[in-house]
Order: structure tokens, then C-alpha cells, then sequence
């Protein structure tokens, strides 16, 4: 097996992408990780910007990062990370706790570092080949989002339908010869179900290209749970590939668990889609490796879905 430039090989079987567009290795060996301070400062003006946006508007808002693995298992890195605590969330939480103004925050705001390091104790949050999350790191995530809401988790969802098999996830399949990985993969909608699809998700499943990386982002569902048990809101989750536009990650796990759900490939949210959904809640999930770049809140659904598609049309993607 050799490795690839933009993969280590760690203990035990354990995988961590270093390389990539944002060359995640540098957070934990460069001092200040790489980033630019403004970057970090702009993070924290967006998410308080966002937060009294929609408090006055009546609108509960939470922002959940998600941690890089290496954040998360760094003793299965084999090498030093001289400067381990310029990781993005650790430069983001220290620039809170000395910005006064940013106490509230704090009700805005889901680090999920100290529970995930409790939590791994006990499971294994992230494959082991992969850079994403398992069931368990999703079902923790979404259990401190509840938290944050003032809502109870649902307590079944590992008892709902799910497939597996050897795959070839996305940091094994990189090697020569590509390691596989036993993955289990999940549809937590038994009660929710999908009622709306956007022209870029019709167009993936139309065409079988579910995985297409150049068509991630404008991907939207909508999911209505009419159950009993239902928590009777409209949420909007703004998110990327650790909330999906499947149901087998934090959307299915959201749907069923509220009246309705709509869910956005965004990390960057639209405005006047929230203005014309008119939710209770607002969701936006981000991974800490694309901590380097700032939403700027400008992005349009339906102009962007539009032009995507009329570039699929034309073989232009």
C-alpha cells in the first residue's frame, strides 16, 4: 500500500486527510495554523451578526462546526503537531472567550470538541478511512444540537433500516490498492417523507450521479413528518456533506424528528429563501477545514440551481 500525498496513514488503520484545497495538515504544524486572523474574527462578527438577525425576527438560530478528524484523534497521527492548538475551532474558541461582546454567543454556538472527546471513548465517531463522520458522531452532533434548542433527541434512530457493505470511502480509495471499509448507512426517515426535490437533485438521481462532487452545492429537499410525536417547527439547515441531502446523516436525523425540514448545500445562507419559508428555526452546519474561507450570506438558491443546471444541460459541469 502507498500512501498518497493527500493522505496519512496512521495507528491502527486510522486515515487523515493532510492535503486537499485547504492543505489540512498546516492547521496543526504551522504556527497560527495557516490562517488568516481576519478570517477567525470574521467567523465570530458572522455567527453574532446572524444570531441578534434572527433573534429579532423571532427565529431560534444555532451554527454547529464540525470538527476536522485530526482534531478529534490526533494520538493515531503518527508524527508531531508541534502546533496542534492552531486548528481552527481552537483559534475560533480562544478569540470568544476574550471578546466580551460574545457571551451571548454561546447560546448560538455548537463546538462539539469537549463532548466528542468524551464521547470517542466509548465509539468511534469518524470512519476509519473517511473523512466523515459515522452514525455515532452524527447522533452526538445532533443530540447537542437539541440540546442548544431546548429540545429532546430522539432516542431510536440506531434501530432504524440501514445497508452495508465494503466501501471505498474517500480517504482509502485515494491509496494504491484502495482500502476498503465496512460501512453502515442509514434511513432515518420512517415517519418524515421527502415532498420536494430541487432541478439539481432531480437531475443527480435522474442520472445516477448521487456522488458528483460538482454537484453538491444548491442541492434541496424538503421533508414533512405529519407523526404525532412530531416537534411542531419549520427548520431550515443550511449544511454541506456531513448533513447531506440524503437521509442517511444529520437531515434524516432532523426530518424526523421535526414537523418540517428543509435542507440547503450551502454553508453560505439565503436570505430570501428564509424570508419566503418563514421558519421557526435556522440551522447552519460547516466543516472546520472550510473555516478558511468566510460566507458572505449572499448566495441564491434559485438563481444558482438555475445556472447549474442550464450548464448540465450543455455539458458544461
Amino acid at each position: 500500500m502507498s500512501n498518497s500525498n493527500s493522505v496519512h496513514v496512521g495507528q491502527h488503520g486510522w486515515m487523515f486527510l493532510t492535503g486537499g484545497s485547504n492543505h489540512v495538515i498546516d492547521f496543526y504544524t504551522i504556527e497560527g495554523g495557516r490562517i488568516d486572523p481576519n478570517i477567525i474574527s470574521g467567523w465570530a462578527d458572522l455567527i453574532i451578526h446572524r444570531s441578534e438577525n434572527f433573534s429579532q425576527k423571532g427565529i431560534q438560530y444555532v451554527h454547529l462546526f464540525v470538527p476536522e478528524k485530526l482534531t478529534i484523534y490526533p494520538e493515531f497521527f503518527n508524527g508531531e503537531l508541534p502546533h496542534f492548538n492552531s486548528h481552527p475551532l481552537a483559534q475560533l474558541s480562544a478569540h470568544f472567550s476574550r471578546r466580551a461582546a460574545s457571551n451571548g454567543v454561546r447560546k448560538t454556538v455548537i463546538n462539539p470538541i469537549e463532548y466528542f472527546r468524551e464521547q470517542k471513548k466509548h465509539f468511534d465517531l469518524y470512519w476509519k478511512t473517511d473523512t466523515h463522520w459515522r452514525f455515532e458522531g452524527c447522533y452526538s452532533a445532533y443530540q447537542l444540537i437539541c440540546k442548544k434548542l431546548g429540545l429532546s433527541p430522539l432516542k431510536d434512530l440506531h434501530h432504524r433500516p440501514y445497508s452495508e457493505g465494503m466501501i471505498s470511502f474517500d480517504l482509502g480509495g485515494k491509496l494504491d490498492p484502495p482500502v476498503r471499509e465496512k460501512g453502515r448507512f442509514y434511513d432515518f426517515t420512517y415517519k418524515a417523507k421527502r415532498i420536494g426535490r430541487n432541478n439539481i437533485v432531480k437531475y443527480k438521481e435522474q442520472h445516477c450521479l448521487e456522488n458528483e462532487e460538482m454537484l453538491h452545492v444548491g442541492s434541496n429537499v424538503v421533508f414533512e413528518n405529519h407523526h404525532a410525536d412530531a416537534i411542531d417547527a419549520k427548520v431550515i439547515l443550511f449544511g454541506d456533506s456531513f448533513s447531506e441531502y440524503r437521509p442517511n446523516l444529520l437531515t434524516g436525523m432532523l426530518a424526523e424528528t421535526f414537523r418540517e425540514l428543509h435542507f440547503i448545500w450551502s454553508i453560505s445562507l439565503d436570505n430570501s429563501y428564509i424570508e419566503n419559508t418563514r421558519p421557526d428555526i435556522v440551522i447552519s452546519e460547516s466543516a472546520e477545514r472550510f473555516m478558511t474561507k468566510l460566507p458572505a450570506d449572499d448566495f441564491n438558491l434559485e438563481e444558482y440551481s438555475n445556472k447549474k443546471l442550464k450548464a448540465l444541460r450543455s455539458n458544461q459541469i
